[in-house]
């Protein structure tokens, strides 16, 4: 006979001398059952997360073009980017995304800093790749050709926007697939607001 993990908790409880209703997991003496303990420990890591991934969320809108606009644009601006966000969590292919959101990125060319003789100061080859929906940009200097650095810039923005979509992902994940858009909107609203 197989129990049930629910079986062993009992069992558990039982041994330690932990009555059923004691209220908080624990007894009457306060101890605690190695259960409340993992479910304590599993609630604290969660709220810690969910805490890191709303902070990150927020300063990631901080450089959202959507705060620069005035009021009656920024219910439109908010519909835009709460369908390109659920489009980009509702894509399985992250090669088809990365693809979609190079169309999304402009470049620009600037001079480079640093070492590197004459050159630097002749020729612009440093890169800034700009997403324009959310204002992320990515600068690369490290190459003396305009074209490695170009390809470095686009990589690194794309890494941070793949870090905001699994940032929303993880946000979104209690939430109705119907309730996504109006919760990515109320959230972007609040983060713009303060």
């Amino acid at each position: 006979m197989k129990l049930t993990e629910e079986q062993l908790w009992e069992i558990e409880d039982e041994l330690m001398g932990v009555e059923k209703g004691g209220g908080g997991g624990g007894d009457r003496q306060g101890k605690k059952t190695k259960r409340a303990i993992k479910e304590e420990v599993v609630k604290n890591y969660r709220e810690k997360e969910m805490n890191l991934i709303t902070s990150s969320l927020k300063n990631d809108l901080e450089k959202s073009p959507i705060k620069n606009l005035n009021e009656s644009q920024i219910p439109g601006a908010l519909e835009y980017y709460s369908l390109w966000l659920i489009k980009c969590l509702d894509n399985t292919d992250t090669e088809n995304l990365h693809k979609q959101w190079e169309t999304e990125i402009e470049y620009s060319q600037t001079r480079s800093s640093g070492p590197g003789g004459q050159n630097v100061n002749k020729t612009s080859t440093a890169v800034i790749a700009r997403h324009i929906l959310t204002g992320f940009s990515s600068r690369s200097e490290s190459s003396r050709e305009m074209l490695d650095n170009k390809d470095n810039s686009r990589n690194k923005l794309i890494s941070n926007l793949d870090r905001h979509i699994e940032n929303w992902k993880k946000y979104l994940n209690d939430f109705s697939k119907d309730s996504r858009q109006s919760e990515i909107e109320d959230f972007v609203k609040s983060a713009i607001a303060s």
